[in-house]
C-alpha cells in the first residue's frame, strides 16, 4: 500500500541534460590528471579506430581537448544505464583505483526520467566514488548520447607554473611601465613625508650662559 502522506510535500525536478562534457576525475584533486566523458559522433569513433586524433570542445568554457585512442579508457557505443553489462564491466575494470574520485549525485534520482523527487527545492546531494552510481547520472547529464568517449587528460603542472610565472612577470613589467611616473612621484612624496617626520621629532635645548 502506498503511503501518500510521505509524498505530499515532495517535488519532482528535471535535471540538466545538455552538458558538452562531464568530469569523472578532477585535475585539482589528482596532480593535474583529469578524466572526462563527452559525446562523440560515429565519424569521430571511426577516427579513433584509425588512430587519428579528434577534438572535443567545451564551448561553455571556451576550451578544447585533443583526444587519441591511447588516451581513452573507452569509446563508442556504450550502454551506461544502471545495472547494464557495460557498467558492470567498467566497475570490474576499476580504471580509477589510483585516482581520487568524488562525484556529487542526487538522492532519490531516477535515470529513466532523469529527475529527482525531494521534499527540498533543488534536492539533496551526496558524494560517491561508486562508478555504478555516478556514471549513469553523468551520462544523463550529457543527454544520454549513444556514443561517448571517456578519456584521460594530463596537465604539465610544472610547465603551467612556469608559464604563469612568465605571464605574471610580464604583467608586472607592463604595469610598472604604464605607471612608472606615478611610482616615481610616489617615492618622492614618501621620502618627503619621512623627512618631515624626522624633522618634527627633533628637539633643541638652549643653554643659558
Amino acid at each position: 500500500m502506498l503511503n501518500e502522506k510521505e509524498n505530499i510535500n515532495k517535488i519532482t525536478t528535471r535535471c540538466i541534460n545538455c552538458l558538452p562534457i562531464v568530469y569523472l576525475v578532477c585535475s585539482q584533486d589528482n596532480g593535474g590528471i583529469s578524466v572526462i566523458m563527452a559525446p562523440i559522433t560515429e565519424e569521430q569513433e571511426k577516427q579513433l579506430d584509425n588512430e587519428e586524433t579528434i577534438v572535443i570542445e567545451d564551448k561553455r568554457n571556451n576550451s578544447s581537448f585533443t583526444v587519441n585512442a591511447k588516451s581513452c579508457y573507452a569509446y563508442g557505443k556504450l550502454d551506461l544505464s544502471p545495472k547494464s553489462k557495460d557498467i558492470e564491466l567498467i566497475h570490474k575494470a576499476d580504471w580509477f583505483k589510483n585516482l581520487y574520485v568524488n562525484v556529487f549525485v542526487f538522492n532519490d534520482y531516477d535515470y529513466d526520467t532523469h529527475t529527482i523527487t525531494s521534499d527540498v527545492v533543488g534536492g539533496r546531494w551526496y558524494e560517491t566514488n561508486n562508478v555504478k552510481t555516478y556514471l549513469p547520472f553523468l551520462h544523463a547529464k550529457l543527454g544520454k548520447p549513444e556514443r561517448v568517449v571517456i578519456f584521460r587528460e594530463e596537465l604539465d603542472l610544472l610547465s603551467l607554473r612556469r608559464k604563469n610565472k612568465v605571464k605574471n612577470s610580464k604583467l608586472n613589467r607592463d604595469h610598472y611601465t604604464t605607471c612608472k611616473d606615478y611610482y616615481k612621484g610616489y617615492n618622492k612624496r614618501n621620502a618627503e613625508i619621512k623627512r618631515k617626520n624626522r624633522i618634527s621629532k627633533l628637539s633643541f635645548t638652549i643653554k643659558k650662559h
